[in-house]
């Protein structure tokens, strides 16, 4: 499960996205919930804030960076460690890309 999956499971939470029929099975998109879920509160907290500044919210690096009185790189390296974290947490489910 890639990056693209997390934003897709945020993008439904949030109303923007409506499956067609047949696209995702309910099932599915559920379990992919749940593992997503389970894998981000595996995070640090800091990674965790991140990716719901930057993924989540939908703000870039500057305005990440301006939200939580923190560098531009700082964020971006947080991205980084943020997102590779979360690929070993969902490996660790399982999942795979």
């Amino acid at each position: 499960m890639g990056t693209w999956r997390i934003i897709l499971c945020a993008s439904y939470r949030q109303g923007r996205f409506t499956p067609k029929s047949g696209a995702l099975d309910g099932w599915e998109t559920l379990v992919s919930t749940v593992l997503v879920v389970e894998s981000v509160r595996a995070l640090s907290a800091a990674h965790r804030e991140i990716l719901n500044e930057t993924v989540l919210s939908g703000r870039t690096v500057n305005e990440a960076a301006e939200v939580l009185g923190i560098p531009v790189e700082t964020v971006k390296s947080r991205v980084y460690l943020a997102l590779r974290a979360l690929r070993v947490a969902l490996e660790e489910r399982g999942v795979t890309a």
